[in-house]
């Protein structure tokens, strides 16, 4: 599992983003490869923060969500960035 600080901004902002988007909407959204979202999303996975699952309407889709730890995380990231002035 990485720490806080082995992460860069850019893989927070995918997690701040991620809960209920398919990886192809979150890369468009970010401004990020489907590449390097794809491989953000899997070491959340391997720590716990996310969860893939299959799309209900096509089951090529993978639908992301944050677990409770994730949810934990987005939220501190959140207030963080609320008390730097951002949006």
């Amino acid at each position: 599992m990485k720490t806080i600080f082995e992460r860069s901004g850019a893989s927070w902002e995918v997690l701040i983003n991620c809960d209920g988007k398919y990886i192809n909407q979150l890369s468009r959204h970010t401004d990020r490869t489907y590449s390097h979202v794809s491989k953000m999303v899997k070491s959340f996975v391997e720590d716990g923060l996310v969860s893939i699952h299959t799309a209900p309407t096509n089951k090529r889709a993978k639908v992301i969500t944050l677990t409770s730890k994730g949810k934990q995380i987005k939220d501190k990231l959140q207030e963080i960035k609320t008390i730097m002035g951002g949006t």
